[in-house]
């Protein structure tokens, strides 16, 4: 009987405080007050039609949009002395760089908003005759503000606190511009995209976003693109124009929509290894406005690889024939490619002792050529000492035992030695890609 009674009250509990926080209550004392109030810094577009409509947002808090069954009236007036205030206050941010911005830079649609039944806000449109404002010659600590105040609302009250009823609505120009949706976060210069192609593979043509900033959908626009060679970094090489196809120089964005696709390809066979290559596309011209002067760039970064470049863990055993001991290890390891069917391999493990005095060092390489042959499951491979490589000089395939690759797997069963003061250091090791 106890255990009942306490998963009954267990379960009332649960039951009780699921009905507490499923319910939403109104407010006793539900206010209007305006979010962005204070200063705030918005954005005039600079369209060739010489006016933007920019909106401040009016909220009434404490009310469901359920609940909130009526239309409520609010007015509002232009009242310069909330920026005389501001500019006085020293403990103020921007005290003294607030400017009234003159009345004819913009207009007002009347005095009032309404939130309408159904809803917990309004916008109260502001339209910015761009080219008056501009024709000011704002400095750069400047700050050109509407000075906007609530002053009454037909339902319920507007906030006791004085500063959110009042709006500093500084105004910034801007251009509308294009650029590359992967350099949305780019600052000051154009961020380098790194793409890999393998050779022998088919080229695949591949589409990068451009969108807009400060554009709608309601007109089309044509861009234009170009290959700048100036974009290139001094100390980098241009990638060579029979490594790459631009389908397009140009791409519209539709009415209707905000982005369009422009395609690039990349002819992986003309990549020459061990080489990397930039290759940078700017938009140039636009049938209307322009292309961001750091965003419109895209900067790709390429380098070519064969098919066995992957990231591998690589486990081994190791034997000194000095000593007879033995040991193992695994780490990772991430080969090179050298040429089309050639990896250059780094050897070795970092600190591994084998009772000789002997440390592998992991900067060590050797070169790994991968043969196809008719069994998927056994490639034979050479392993290649010569100049380029910096293992010892006698570093040498174990003859004794077949080495080989593992297509299907994408694994390498490789059986290596070198002499080490008269004698030989063995190493069987499996290198398994991951992905």
């Amino acid at each position: 009987m106890k255990r009942i009674a306490i998963i009954l009250i267990t379960i009332t509990a649960m039951l009780t405080a699921c009905s507490k926080t499923d319910v939403w209550l109104d407010y006793d004392d539900p206010s209007i007050y305006i979010a962005r109030n204070g200063v705030s810094f918005n954005t005039a577009w600079m369209y060739d039609t010489d006016e933007c409509t920019v909106e401040l947002g009016v909220t009434l808090s404490g009310v469901r949009p359920s609940n909130q069954n009526s239309d409520i009236e609010v007015s509002f007036q232009v009242d310069e002395s909330v920026i005389t205030v501001y500019n006085d206050d020293i403990t103020q941010q921007y005290s003294g760089q607030v400017i009234n911005l003159p009345a004819d830079c913009y207009q007002l649609q009347g005095n009032k908003v309404v939130i309408p039944s159904g809803e917990v806000d309004a916008k109260i449109p502001i339209t910015i005759f761009t080219d008056k404002v501009e024709a000011l010659g704002m400095g750069p600590d400047d700050i050109y503000a509407i000075p906007i105040k609530l002053t009454s609302t037909t339902k319920y009250r507007l906030s006791e606190n004085a500063g959110q009823v009042e709006s500093i609505y500084g105004i910034m120009l801007d251009n509308p511009r294009f650029y590359f949706w992967v350099n949305r976060n780019a600052t000051t210069a154009p961020p380098v995209l790194g793409r890999k192609v393998i050779f022998g593979q088919t080229p695949r043509v591949e589409n990068f976003m451009v969108t807009s900033y400060g554009l709608n959908a309601d007109e089309s626009y044509t861009l234009t693109f170009e290959v700048d060679p100036t974009m290139v970094p001094a100390d980098q090489t241009i990638l060579p124009a029979n490594a790459y196809e631009l389908p397009s120089t140009t791409v519209t964005i539709p009415a209707g929509s905000l982005t369009a696709e422009f395609p690039v390809k990349i002819i992986n066979d003309n990549v020459a290894f061990r080489q990397v290559f930039f290759l940078p596309i700017t938009i140039t011209a636009a049938s209307k406005y322009a292309g961001d002067p750091v965003k419109g760039t895209l900067l790709l970064r390429v380098d070519v690889k064969n098919d066995y470049e992957w990231a591998y863990v690589s486990k081994a055993s190791i034997f000194a024939s000095q000593t007879g001991r033995s040991s193992s290890a695994q780490t990772n390891k991430a080969p090179t490619s050298w040429d089309e069917t050639t990896l250059m391999v780094p050897h070795g493990y970092y600190r591994e002792h084998l009772g000789t005095g002997y440390w592998i060092s992991y900067g060590q390489l050797f070169k790994l050529k991968i043969i196809p042959t008719s069994d998927k499951n056994k490639w034979d491979v050479e392993i290649i000492v010569d100049d380029d490589t910096t293992v010892d000089s006698s570093f040498e395939q174990n003859p004794n035992i077949e080495s080989y690759y593992d297509w299907d797997n994408e694994t390498f069963y490789l059986h290596y030695r070198w002499l080490h003061r008269g004698n030989y250091v063995y190493v069987d090791e499996i290198l398994e890609a991951q992905f």
